[in-house]
């Protein structure tokens, strides 16, 4: 065999192994995703779900989408995209309204997760998941959350939007125990919740507190809410952290929840460049943050929360962590000499104000 031939084969017989190694599924309703999560959840390999721009939703359960695993192979579910000619889910949309998943205001919007002893990683991204609507935690969506399971869990560039918990987490929950968890870039957004931590409840758990394992960097957390005749023990409508875990939170624009904004309740957590008005719990350290009651939004009654050319909150960041290239709009990350704080970088400067609201 000459070099060129060896070569050949070198080529197709690496290709036949990734082949067998990852699923790639594109997907246009709630029935093909739950297909998906369904054949994901023992085929064996790796799985990426591709999700079309457009409305996910179903008619029967007590939740729209359910994926559980035994074995310990990643799951990868992005939205956004489009086909291309005859080529489907080829080119992906940088907009996270373009791929809705809805529990139509009576079920779970969705949940994710492996059995104790696996270690697949799990993935959302860049999608809006709304109206969930339940009696469980984590009402738009559960994460991870099994003692025992070990794999990564991250969550960026999504939206959870108006998601309703009867106990906690209305938008989310989500739970790691002994993998890293980053949630970046997302936008909590009139959730719900009957006990406490409407927006989002995280436990993170590790052997040593020496490193970080969980990340809450750049998101936004607004106009979250204790439900009515919820109980004064209903004090955080905002995000709560426990676990024995060493936590991070950078760059997030807490604004308009009820109650406190964060509640720490984990051994460590350090909280930087942040705008948070109320904590509970104490940081390990923290700095550069700023409290302000009104960080001037866009436009909070019509849901628009971009930061106006004025706001403080610009240029705020800090570029200790890395970040994705684009904001929750698609649009740049960095615009200016620093990050601003928030899911959203202000554009003005460079464009205007053209953005179509997300909401």
């Amino acid at each position: 065999m000459n070099r060129v031939s060896g070569l050949l084969v070198s080529t197709l017989l690496l290709a036949a192994l990734t082949r067998a190694e990852a699923a790639s599924f594109c997907v246009v309703d709630g029935a093909e995703l739950r297909q998906a999560l369904s054949t994901a959840a023992g085929n064996g390999e790796s799985d990426s779900i591709r999700l079309r721009s457009g409305s996910f939703s179903v008619t029967t359960s007590s939740v729209a989408f359910y994926y559980f695993t035994s074995e310990s192979f990643d799951l990868e579910i992005s939205g956004g995209w489009v086909s291309v000619g005859p080529q489907p889910c080829l080119a992906q949309t940088g907009r996270a309204d373009a791929t809705v998943l809805s529990g139509s205001g009576v079920r779970q919007v969705l949940s994710l997760g492996g059995a104790s002893g696996t270690s697949g990683n799990i993935s959302v991204s860049n999608l809006t998941i709304r109206d969930g609507d339940s009696a469980q935690q984590g009402a738009g969506l559960n994460l991870g959350g099994i003692a025992g399971f070990v794999g990564d869990l991250s969550v960026s560039n999504v939206v959870f939007d108006g998601n309703v918990s009867a106990t906690f987490g209305g938008g989310l929950t989500a739970g790691a125990d002994g993998g890293v968890l980053k949630l970046i870039n997302n936008l909590f957004l009139r959730n719900k919740c009957g006990s406490d931590y409407c927006a989002a409840n995280l436990t993170v758990n590790a052997a040593s507190a020496s490193s970080y394992r969980a990340f809450f960097s750049y998101n936004t957390v607004v106009a979250n809410i204790c439900t009515p005749g919820a109980p004064p023990s209903c004090d955080t409508a905002g995000v709560r952290i426990g676990g024995s875990a060493r936590s991070l939170f950078i760059g997030n624009a807490f604004a308009f929840n009820a109650g406190a904004d964060l509640k720490l309740q984990n051994l460590t957590s350090d909280v930087y460049n942040n705008n948070v008005v109320d904590i509970l719990g104490s940081p390990a350290a923290s700095g550069g943050n700023l409290s302000l009651s009104n960080p001037l939004f866009v436009d909070p009654f019509s849901a628009d929360y971009r930061l106006m050319f004025a706001s403080p909150l610009r240029n705020a960041g800090s570029a200790a962590i890395g970040l994705p290239a684009v904001d929750l709009d698609g649009a740049p990350r960095l615009n200016d000499y620093q990050y601003d704080i928030g899911a959203f970088e202000n554009q003005d400067h460079l464009f205007g104000s053209s953005f179509e609201p997300l909401l």
